[in-house]
This record gives C-alpha cells, structure tokens and sequence, in this order.
C-alpha cells in the first residue's frame, strides 16, 4: 500500500494497524519413501493424468 500512496493510485492505507501474521513454525515437507512411491506408482498406472502429474513433478523439479 505505500508504493500505491507513493505512486498516487491511492490517498489511504486500508492496511494501517493490521499486523502481520507469524507463519506457524514447521519442519517442512516430507519427502516420499522408496516403498510411498511405489505404492502411488501401483495405484495410478501409466498413462493416467495422475501419473503424468507425479513424473512432471518428479522429474521436472530435479533439474533444477
């Protein structure tokens, strides 16, 4: 909001006084086992939009 003000797309903050949340502390994502990728391998099979979502993810986040 203030970069609005300053740029004059607006003349007030409607944000003024709100604080900002804390995010809940966290040990973060689990990562998927040998045997849990297994498992969704069998139950989705190949050729399923499913499957190709978990490959894309699987293998398009790897590469980076």
């Amino acid at each position: 909001m203030k970069f609005a003000i300053k740029i004059s797309l607006r003349t007030d903050d409607p944000t003024a006084g709100i604080e900002r949340l804390k995010p809940p502390k966290t040990t973060g994502f689990h990562s998927w086992t040998d045997a849990e990728i297994a498992q969704y391998e069998a139950t989705h099979p190949i050729g399923s939009q499913a499957r190709l979502g978990w490959y894309c993810c699987l293998y398009g986040a790897a590469s980076q």
